[in-house]
């Protein structure tokens, strides 16, 4: 049976656009599958958009918190009230720019791309259904599954049902927090991997009291033990209170 490629992908972020031109320079006829934005988590809501981020509150430290801050990085005037909103347009224009020139390598690669879900019905054929309702089979040779991450918390309110009825206690997890139009008063990350220190670190910068809990001895308890050690004392000498060793059990 004659397949319609050789190469299939699931998922069009950082894993799966690397298969597929490795594929395509390989001769192979790939086909891409996304079921939401090309780009994947590192790109809307993982690391690109944490350096972006974190890019903004670089910028507006380095400034010296004057009124002259450039405006196109978010770091102007009134920056408390509205720095968040300007900080997320920045964002939105990295990742879109970045979406625009994978969509460029993916075409100039000729690499055809199909939105929607992907489904097995066997071992080499996958339904795809689009958002419209509609729907279409493909076969395959060869099919990499690359659908990604998600935070292991799912911010339904179902891991920690105690913390829910607090009154005026938001949890969040690292996505949702992100489209959150108004920065917090107080805010408690757990955990100290890397996008915790970058959280515990930006929102810090825009006037949030932020504390950062680890249940290791240190943040980046995986990484290289100066590398942690440095990021445990410059946290707290920008104003995050640090607490390690830190078992995080709610009522």
């Amino acid at each position: 049976m004659s397949m319609d490629y050789d190469v299939l992908i699931i998922g069009g972020g950082a894993a799966g656009k690397d298969a597929a031109f490795l594929a395509a320079r390989a001769g192979l006829e790939t086909l891409l599958i996304e079921k939401e934005k090309l780009g994947g988590t590192s790109c809307h809501k993982g690391c690109y958009v944490i350096r972006a981020l974190q890019m903004c509150a670089e910028s507006f430290r380095a400034s010296g918190f004057s009124e002259k801050n450039p405006e196109n990085l978010g770091i102007g005037y009134g920056y408390i009230t509205e720095g968040w909103s300007d900080w997320s347009k920045v964002r939105l224009e990295v990742t879109g720019r970045l979406v625009k020139e994978l969509e460029e390598e993916l075409a100039k690669s000729e690499i055809p791309v199909k939105m929607g879900s992907a489904k097995f019905l066997d071992n080499h054929t996958i339904q795809i259904s689009s958002s419209g309702g509609t729907s279409e089979k493909v076969t395959a040779d060869n099919i990499i599954i690359a659908t990604g991450s998600e935070p292991s918390y799912p911010g339904d309110g179902s891991t920690f049902p105690s913390l829910k009825e607090r009154k005026g206690l938001k949890v969040f997890n690292s996505t949702q927090i992100l489209e959150n139009s108004v920065p917090p008063i107080h805010l408690v990350v757990v955990g100290g991997g890397y996008i915790g220190c970058e959280l515990a670190s930006i929102y810090r910068t825009l006037g949030s009291r932020v504390t950062l809990v680890e249940e290791k001895p240190t943040v980046l308890w995986d990484w290289d033990p100066l590398v942690g050690q440095k990021v445990s004392e410059s946290l707290p000498e920008a104003g995050v209170t640090l607490q390690t060793v830190y078992s995080f059990e709610p009522e």
